[in-house]
């Protein structure tokens, strides 16, 4: 009968396969960072083996913890052999087990308990992970200390010092090889980034400035370690500012591997080495944190662009809603403006018809007729194309073009609404204006919007339904335009959230003009003000930025 065996979704591997994997790397480990080894046995101020062993517990779940307690074991065992020591197998198998007995004890306390981001994506989460690690430290050092006395390799009289090496060894691996572990094996994250050309180059740089402090540091017997350890703050802080934690995780491991070859190259005393680990985990926990703020504020900025380019998105759809609101009003005064020309071509054709039946005599005038309905056919399409366009959703596309012509065409599409109401639109401009850097659409949605509330206002007041509209330069570096009626004014209690939305004086306004036009204003790298709000009429300004300011 066959036995099924669970594999990973990822990799396909089983999961003896990962077992296996976790206890080669723990002896590995162990092996690779034997330095001020404490009687032959593994307590040391580096235990990265312990780090990688709480990650893999952490990402690939409990059902390890035999394979853990196994490398745990056999790390013990092969630091015996190779201090030329007799194999105590007891000694390994309660040491083993007292390590992975607290590792798996933190590792389901931050699965179940604490909800953990694996990915480390959150400041809480390294909090929560750093935490865990400096209460955990002591712990499962005290178990292996425990265990290594009670069976016998150590001495009662050298167990304060072997807790106080193997609780800053566990620490550091912890504290550095388990967030790496988690790092790479959160699914979806960058590694350093994608970097390009320039990128390999900043990286390299900062490596190599890393391994020179190093040396420099810690290669030269003259130089005092503990005082320039400081120096090493200044490239991990780069990387961590740089490249996030990643970064400053990449960073770490390289300090680390780098600082612990060159001790043990130098036969650094034991208790020096203990000391500089401690003083390179507050170093680890500054970068860490570093890392994770920097990685917070790409975020949290990525987010804010999201954001602000659907508001955009949803701010265009508005507009063009309220593009269309406005056509509907303006619907049965446009057809008559349509109707107009067309009824002037059906007239001017019929009488050229007529002119050349009548003979040689009527060319010219048939010609002259022929000519005027041309005239009135580009008339109609002037004013279609007009509409097409300003009812187009299209992409905000910033040009330099005419204001006053930009004017002009809001006054043609405003004219129908204006000669109903019985209200003349004047428009006070020079006859030459700098260009202006706008889009076309958004601009004479803007101006339709300020010329419908100005025509509206001036037939609900008494004086002569006038409204003026104005163009002009400003400082050199902006064209200011304004729309003034002789309306009645408006209200004090709207004037100060006459730009918010849903605010109207309109029975059956939606309160969305002005909000949309403030916006698209401000988008434009303008303003927009009520000029008078006295009760004499109403004038409301805005300024649009030049192509080319003076």
């Amino acid at each position: 009968m066959a036995v099924a065996t669970s594999r990973d979704a990822r990799t396909g591997l089983p999961d003896w396969a990962w077992g296996i994997l976790v206890m080669v790397g723990i002896v590995l480990l162990s092996r690779l960072s034997d330095i001020a080894s404490f009687t032959g046995l593994p307590i040391k101020p580096w235990k990265p083996g312990a780090g990688f062993a709480f990650g893999m517990l952490l990402v690939r779940g409990l059902h390890l913890l035999p394979w853990v307690l196994l490398g745990q074991a056999s790390a013990v065992l092969a630091a015996s052999l190779a201090a030329d020591l007799p194999p105590d197998w007891g000694a390994s198998i309660a040491a083993g087990f007292s390590a992975s007995l607290g590792l798996g004890i933190a590792a389901d306390y931050l699965r179940r308990r604490t909800r953990v981001d694996l990915a480390l994506s959150r400041l809480g989460d390294v909090l929560r992970l750093l935490v865990v690690a400096i209460a955990l430290a002591p712990a499962i050092s005290a178990l292996e200390v425990l265990a290594f006395v009670s069976i016998g390799p150590l001495r009662e009289a050298e167990a304060q010092v072997g807790f106080l090496r193997l609780c800053i060894g566990n620490l550091i691996g912890m504290a550095v090889v388990t967030p790496i572990v988690l790092r790479l094996h959160a699914p979806g994250l960058s590694r350093l980034r994608a970097v390009g050309g320039v990128a390999v180059l900043e990286i390299a740089a900062l490596c190599g400035a890393l391994l020179v402090l190093a040396w420099y540091i810690f290669g030269i017997k003259e130089t005092d370690e503990f005082k320039l350890f400081d120096l090493l703050f200044l490239p991990m802080v780069a990387f961590a500012v740089r490249y996030g934690l990643d970064g400053a995780l990449a960073g770490l491991a390289l300090t680390q591997v780098a600082m612990m070859g060159w001790l043990r190259w130098q036969d650094f005393p034991a208790a020096g080495v203990v000391e500089l680990q401690t003083l390179f985990f507050i170093l680890s926990a500054t970068c860490i944190f570093v890392g994770i703020v920097v990685d917070e504020r790409e975020r949290a900025g990525a987010a804010l662009r999201a954001n602000e380019k659907l508001l955009r998105e949803q701010d265009a759809q508005l507009a063009r809603v309220m593009r269309l609101d406005a056509i509907g009003e303006m619907a049965s005064t446009l057809s008559h403006e349509i109707t107009q020309p067309l009824t002037a071509v059906r007239a001017h054709l019929r009488a050229a018809l007529r002119r050349l039946e009548a003979g040689a005599t009527g060319i010219d005038a048939a010609t002259t007729d022929l000519r005027h309905g041309v005239t009135q056919v580009d008339l109609a399409a002037g004013i279609i194309r007009r509409l097409r366009e300003f009812l187009g959703r299209g992409e905000p596309h910033r040009e330099a073009i005419d204001p006053l012509a930009l004017v002009r065409d809001a006054l043609a599409l405003a004219a129908p609404d204006a000669e109903r109401g019985g209200v003349r639109v004047v428009l006070h401009a020079p006859a030459l204006l700098p260009a202006v850097l706008a889009d076309r659409i958004q601009m004479q949605q803007v101006l339709l919007n300020l010329l419908r509330n100005a025509v509206e206002a001036s037939r609900a007041g008494d004086g002569a339904r006038l409204v003026s509209v104005g163009l002009r330069a400003s400082d050199g570096e902006a064209i200011e335009v304004s729309v003034h009626d002789d309306g009645p004014g408006i209200a004090e209690e709207i004037r100060p959230r006459l730009f918010a939305a849903f605010a109207t004086t309109r029975p059956h306004g939606l309160g969305l003009g002005l909000a949309i036009s403030r916006t698209i204003v401000e988008a434009h790298g303008g303003r927009i003000w009520l000029e008078r709000p006295g009760p004499d009429g109403t004038e409301f300004r805005f300024t649009l930025p030049l192509a080319r300011p003076a």
